[in-house]
């Protein structure tokens, strides 16, 4: 058994370290060539952290401009906003112009919709002796079903 325990099921995960193509100490462990940076970029990316893929581009332009259109390749990481599709520029442009296009957009408000009530607190779990007898009126109501008299 991966670990010792009084009860429950062991919690499996995955997880993946990428390192920080940006970080000043990066070098401590050998300065990356543009195509390893690219393709840090795109791992970064499949790994759903478009924000460290953009900074990767952003922070290693000079380093990346003679293989790639960075700008290109920042529009391509860009999100729509709402219905509307903005390249890379016009996201961070229209973000410093009204950071509220950004929030959440909950359900509209409907009027005479009933207010959900608040949920109450987590019924317990059943007790040893509630379960021996959901298990026994299982078993008799499977006994009784299959008794054709």
């Amino acid at each position: 058994m991966l670990a010792q325990t009084t009860w429950g099921q062991p919690m499996w995960g995955d997880l993946v370290y990428l390192r920080d193509g940006v970080h000043p100490d990066g070098v401590k462990f050998g300065a990356l060539s543009p195509l390893k940076l690219l393709k840090l970029a795109a791992l970064y990316e499949l790994f759903t952290l478009p924000d460290c893929a953009a900074e990767l581009l952003l922070e290693r332009r000079a380093d990346l401009a003679p293989l790639v259109d960075v700008d290109r390749l920042l529009d391509l990481l860009t999100p729509p906003l709402g219905d509307e599709r903005l390249g890379y520029r016009g996201y961070v442009a229209g973000f410093a112009e009204d950071p509220s296009r950004f929030y959440p957009q909950g359900e509209p408000e409907q009027e005479g919709r009933p207010e959900e009530p608040e949920p109450g607190p987590p019924a317990p779990p059943p007790t040893l002796a509630q379960r021996a007898k959901y298990a026994v009126a299982r078993a008799v109501g499977r006994a009784a079903a299959s008794d054709p008299g």
